[in-house]
């Protein structure tokens, strides 16, 4: 989690687009991340 953390605040500057790309790799990362912990 802390490595993807990381890699968002390192892109942010970047485009919006691949903000809101990021935003959805980080949701489906923590929808995974979710999953597991039931």
């Amino acid at each position: 989690m802390t490595q993807c953390a990381g890699f968002l605040m390192e892109n942010r500057s970047d485009h919006p687009g691949s903000l809101l790309r990021l935003r959805h790799l980080m949701t489906g990362r923590v929808e995974k991340w979710v999953i597991e912990r039931i």
